[in-house]
C-alpha cells in the first residue's frame, strides 16, 4: 500500500532565484624552495603493482575545477566513469554500481563515507589532501571489500624542514591547515567547520537543496618521525561529524533530524630498503555512528547505528630478479555493529523499489527491533610482477575469509526469541593484469578479476531484512589503450564490463516469512566505454574532455527480465579547461548527462483504507528525466607585491540558470506532474592571499 510521506528535500520545488555568495580565503605558503602540494601525485596512479595506472588529471588540476569551490573530492565527479549523483547524500556512482559499493580509503584506513550530509563537501579538507586516486575497476588484490571502485586519498605528509599553511573562510564554512617540521619530525593539523545556522539552505550542490539547518565539522592530524634513511612512522587521526535539524516552516507535517560521525586513529610505518624492498604497515581503530529520526502524520521512523572497527593493512614488496617482483599483502577489518530501527520495514526504498518522489512503499506495519552484527574480513594476498621486454604480466590472488556473526529472531516458541549465530565464508579472488607498451607513446592493458562484498549490518535484522545474508560477488573486465599524441597531450580509451550476482534485493513475496524480507537473488550487468583527452601545459593551459557511454541493468532473479538500473546514466560528458596568462586565470566546466530512469504513473485508483488516491505504474524505469546540463565558470587575477600574492576571483555555478530535473512530483490525485529542479544560478565572489 502507498501512503504519501513528504520527502525531506520537498522545499527544492519552486526554488528558481539566483544566489550570490561571498568567499574570502587566506593562504600561507612555505618557502619557494619547498615542493608544492600535489605536484607528483595524480589521480589514477597505482599505489603498487596490480592496479591500472590510468592517465588522469593531477590533483592540483582538480583543486581549481569550477563549480566545486576547490573541493578535490567533489572534482572527482568530473572524471570519466563517474556519474552525477542522484541525490545530495549519494556517494560516487562509478561504472554503474550503487554509491555504497565503492570504498573510500584515507591513508590506507577505510572510512564510511566520502561526503558530508548535503553532498557538497567531502569529509577531508582539500588543504590537507596531497593526492586522490580513483580506481573504478580492475584493481589489484591488495584492495577489496567492494563490488565497485576504490577512492584512495592521501593526506599531506608533514615537512621535515620549514612550514606551510592554508586558511580559508567562505559563506558556508571555515577551514585551516598548517604544517611544520624541525629536522627529524613534523606535524600537520587541518580542519573545517560550518557556520551555525541555515547552511544547507544556501549550500551549492547540483542536486537538491535541504530545508533545514546543517552543521558539519572535520579534522585531520598527522605527526611524522623520520627514523633511519628511507624509514619513517606517522600517527594519523581523522574526525568528521554532521547534524541536520528540521525546518518545520517548510514541511509542517514532517519533522526529521539526521546526524552521522566517524573517527579514525592509526599509524603508518614505511621503509624503503637499499635493495628496492618496500614495507608498509597501517594498523588503525575507528568508531562511527549515525541516527535518523522522522515523524509525520502517518508513521514514526527512527534508525540508529553505532560501530567499532579494528583494521590492519600490510604490504611487502621484494624484487627477486631484474624482471620478477613479488608483493605480499594483508588486508583485514573487524567491525562490531549495533543497529536499532523503528518504523515500517519497507522504508527506506531500496534500489529496484517502485515509488514516486515524495512517496514510499509501505507494508502497513510498524516494527521495532535492535540487533548486533560482527563482521571480520581477513584477506591475505600475493602478487607477482613479471617484466618481459615490452610486456608486464601481473597475476594476483586474494583470499577473502569472512566471518559473519549476528542476532536473529527464532519463532519456534510461543514468542520470538533472540538467537546468536555465526558463519564462516570463504571467497577466492584471483585477478590478472596484462600491460604492453607497443611504443614509447602507446600502452595497452587488460585486467580481469573477481570481487566480493559483505552485506550491510543494517540489512541483517530479522524484521527489517535477513540475518542470513552472505557475500555479493562481481566480475570485472577492463581493456584500454593510452596514447601520447604530443608532449602534454594524451588520449585514453577504456572498455569495461561488470557482472554482478547474489545482490541483496527486496523479497517479491508480499508476505515474507520472518527473517526473509530481503533475499540474495539479484543480478546485474554493466558494460560500456569511456574516452579521455587530457592536455596539460605548466604555464598556459590545463584541460580535459571525458565521455562515458554505459549501460547498467538489474533483475530480481535468474530468469527474470533485465531492467534499467535506478542510477543508470547512459551518456556522461564533462569538459574542463583552465587557461592562465599574465596573471589572469579563466576556467570553465561543462557537464552533460542522461537523466536517470523513472517509472511512469499511468493512472490512479481510490484507496478507501487511507482515504486517498494511489498510483498505477507503467513499465519499471521505462522513461527518463530530462537531460542534465550545467555550465560553471571561474575567473581570477593574481597581483604580486612585496612577496604577497593577492587573487580576487569569481565562480559561477550553473551559469545559464538551467532548470535541471531532479525528479517528478505528482498532485494528490496523480493527474498532474511537476518537475523538481536542482540548483539555480549561484555566484561566489572571493579573494585569496598568499604569503
Amino acid at each position: 500500500m502507498y501512503m504519501r510521506t513528504m520527502h525531506r528535500w520537498a522545499i527544492a520545488m519552486g526554488m528558481r532565484s539566483e544566489v550570490i555568495g561571498l568567499t574570502i580565503g587566506f593562504a600561507l605558503a612555505a618557502p619557494a624552495s619547498m615542493a608544492a602540494e600535489g605536484d607528483v601525485a595524480g589521480v589514477g596512479v597505482p599505489a603498487q603493482a596490480g592496479n591500472l595506472g590510468e592517465v588522469r588529471p593531477a590533483t592540483n588540476e582538480l583543486r581549481v575545477v569550477p563549480g566545486t569551490l576547490g573541493d578535490v573530492g567533489k572534482s572527482m565527479e568530473s572524471l570519466p566513469g563517474v556519474s552525477r549523483p542522484g541525490y545530495v547524500d549519494d556517494g560516487p556512482i562509478v561504472w554503474g554500481v550503487e554509491p555504497g559499493d565503492t570504498r573510500v580509503l584515507v591513508d590506507g584506513m577505510e572510512i564510511p563515507m566520502l561526503y558530508h550530509l548535503g553532498g557538497f563537501r567531502s569529509v577531508v579538507g582539500s588543504a590537507t589532501v596531497d593526492s586522490m586516486v580513483l580506481l573504478p575497476g580492475g584493481y589489484g588484490a591488495d584492495l577489496g571489500r567492494a563490488l565497485g571502485g576504490v577512492v584512495s586519498l592521501e593526506t599531506r605528509s608533514p615537512p621535515l624542514v620549514g612550514y606551510w599553511g592554508n586558511f580559508d573562510a567562505n559563506l558556508f564554512d571555515a577551514s585551516f591547515a598548517v604544517g611544520a617540521g624541525s629536522g627529524r619530525g613534523g606535524a600537520v593539523v587541518g580542519g573545517r567547520s560550518s557556520y551555525t545556522g541555515r547552511v544547507s539552505k544556501e549550500a551549492p550542490t547540483d542536486t537538491l537543496w535541504s530545508g533545514g539547518s546543517l552543521r558539519y565539522h572535520d579534522l585531520q592530524a598527522t605527526a611524522l618521525l623520520a627514523l633511519r634513511q628511507g624509514e619513517k612512522i606517522e600517527l594519523i587521526g581523522l574526525y568528521s561529524s554532521d547534524f541536520e535539524s528540521p525546518d518545520q516552516g517548510y514541511v509542517p507535517i514532517t519533522v526529521s533530524t539526521r546526524e552521522q560521525s566517524f573517527r579514525r586513529l592509526g599509524a603508518r610505518y614505511t621503509r624503503h630498503a637499499p635493495d628496492g624492498a618496500i614495507v608498509s604497515v597501517v594498523p588503525f581503530v575507528g568508531w562511527e555512528s549515525s541516527r535518523t529520526s522522522a515523524v509525520d502524520v502517518y508513521t514514526p521512523a527512527q534508525t540508529s547505528y553505532s560501530g567499532k572497527d579494528v583494521g590492519l593493512r600490510a604490504f611487502y614488496r621484494q624484487p627477486l630478479t631484474q624482471s620478477l617482483t613479488v608483493d605480499l599483502g594483508f588486508d583485514g577489518l573487524v567491525t562490531w555493529s549495533n543497529v536499532f530501527r523503528l518504523g515500517d520495514p519497507s522504508i527506506p526504498a531500496r534500489e529496484g523499489d517502485i515509488a514516486v518522489w515524495g512517496q514510499q512503499l509501505l507494508s502497513g506495519g510498524l516494527s521495532l527491533e535492535g540487533w548486533s552484527v560482527t563482521m571480520a574480513n581477513l584477506a591475505p594476498s600475493v602478487t607477482l610482477e613479471l617484466a618481459m621486454g615490452k610486456w608486464r604480466l601481473i597475476p594476483s590472488f586474494r583470499a577473502d575469509v569472512e566471518v559473519l556473526s549476528g542476532d536473529r529472531l527464532s519463532a519456534t516458541g510461543v514468542a520470538p526469541e533472540r538467537v546468536s549465530s555465526s558463519r564462516l565464508v570463504g571467497a577466492p579472488a584471483p585477478r590478472l593484469l596484462i600491460s604492453h607498451e607497443s611504443s614509447l607513446w602507446m600502452r595497452n592493458y587488460l585486467a580481469v578479476g573477481l570481487y566480493h562484498q559483505a552485506p550491510s549490518p543494517s540489512d541483517m535484522g530479522s524484521q527489517f531484512g535477513s540475518p542470513f545474508l552472505g557475500l555479493s560477488h562481481a566480475m570485472h573486465a577492463v581493456a584500454g589503450t593510452a596514447v601520447t599524441l604530443l608532449p602534454g597531450l594524451t588520449l585514453e580509451g577504456t572498455a569495461f564490463y561488470r557482472q554482478l550476482w547474489a545482490l541483496v534485493t527486496r523479497n517479491p513475496n508480499p508476505s515474507p516469512s520472518l527473517g526473509e524480507l530481503l533475499v540474495q537473488t539479484g543480478q546485474g550487468r554493466v558494460w560500456g566505454g569511456e574516452l579521455l583527452v587530457h592536455f596539460r601545459s605548466s604555464s598556459v593551459l590545463s584541460a580535459w574532455l571525458s565521455y562515458t557511454l554505459s549501460r547498467s541493468e538489474r533483475r530480481q532473479a535468474s530468469g527474470a527480465a533485465y531492467r534499467l538500473f535506478d542510477y543508470d546514466q547512459t551518456h556522461v560528458f564533462s569538459g574542463v579547461a583552465t587557461a592562465t596568462y599574465a596573471g589572469y586565470s579563466l576556467g570553465t566546466r561543462l557537464r552533460v548527462s542522461s537523466g536517470m530512469p523513472r517509472t511512469p504513473v499511468i493512472g490512479a485508483y481510490l484507496n478507501a483504507a487511507i482515504g486517498g488516491s494511489e498510483p498505477i505504474f507503467g513499465p519499471q524505469n521505462s522513461e527518463r528525466l530530462a537531460t542534465f546540463c550545467a555550465l560553471d565558470v571561474r575567473i581570477d587575477k593574481t597581483f604580486r607585491a612585496k612577496g604577497i600574492a593577492f587573487t580576487p576571483y569569481l565562480e559561477a555555478i550553473n551559469l545559464t540558470n538551467r532548470k535541471n530535473a531532479i525528479d517528478y512530483a505528482y498532485s494528490s490525485d496523480f493527474r498532474q506532474r511537476d518537475t523538481v529542479t536542482g540548483l539555480p544560478r549561484t555566484v561566489v565572489a572571493g579573494i585569496a592571499l598568499r604569503i
